[in-house]
């Protein structure tokens, strides 16, 4: 009568055994030792530089996020830096243009609304 009561309130609200058909034991001895070998990036040689500087030149921003791309999906350093300068170097030379076309009269109230 009691394994019939058990099993229809096992039955009826859900409490079930599980049974681990596998030998668990707790083995606490054991240590795992993770190494990463991260090598030192290569550096860029000298004509790999002039064409980031020239592609952050001639390509702007889209230059600077092709830097970006190819910096993190390749073991190389300093795309970035030298995508940067040439496009620092272009933005120089607009505000360089925009001075020299405004007759040399240049005023911070041109460009900005609130100055």
């Amino acid at each position: 009568m009691t394994k019939l009561l058990l099993t229809l309130l096992f039955g009826i609200i859900g409490f079930t055994t599980s049974f681990a058909s596998f030998p668990v034991t707790e083995n606490t001895n054991t240590t795992e030792a993770i190494t990463w070998e991260q090598s030192d990036p290569e550096p860029l040689s000298n004509g790999e530089k002039v064409l980031w500087f020239f592609g952050g030149l001639l390509l702007t921003w889209i230059g600077v996020i092709i830097a970006i791309i190819t910096q993190v999906s390749s073991k190389k350093k300093g795309q970035i830096k030298y995508s940067l300068f040439g496009f620092g170097l272009f933005l120089l030379f607009i505000f360089a243009m925009i001075y020299l076309l405004s007759g040399g009269s240049f005023e911070l109230g041109d460009i900005f609304i609130f100055a």
